[in-house]
């Protein structure tokens, strides 16, 4: 990869399969290329904020071996199914909404 352009600022970066993908400070963007040869170059996401993170979530980096609570109806959670460590999980809301009492279900924050 050559130019200022497409490199200017980056902060955080993944590997995945024949790509590696960087946040960028100074573009406000999640861009990927080819890893082998820098080719390929497309922005993939732009943001309003600085991306401080990337992750790549695929079904083949996920581990095999774990039982996962969340997969058997999102854990009986009406929004965020969340795990934690020895295969336990949580039931969390978007930023707009609060648990209810029963620690599954999403209210708004005014209820």
């Amino acid at each position: 990869m050559r130019g200022h352009e497409t490199l200017s600022h980056p902060f955080a970066i993944a590997l995945f399969e024949n790509y590696v993908y960087w946040t960028d400070w100074r573009t406000n963007a999640v861009i990927r290329a080819n890893k082998w040869n820098g080719s390929d170059i497309s922005v993939i996401q732009r943001t309003l904020t600085q991306p401080f993170d990337i992750q790549i979530l695929h079904p083949s980096r996920q581990p095999r071996d774990v039982k996962n609570p969340c997969g058997d109806n999102n854990g009986q959670c009406s929004h965020l199914c969340l795990l934690n460590i020895n295969s336990t999980f949580k039931c969390d809301c978007p930023h707009v909404m609060r648990l209810d009492e029963d620690q599954r279900t999403c209210v708004g924050k005014l209820q």
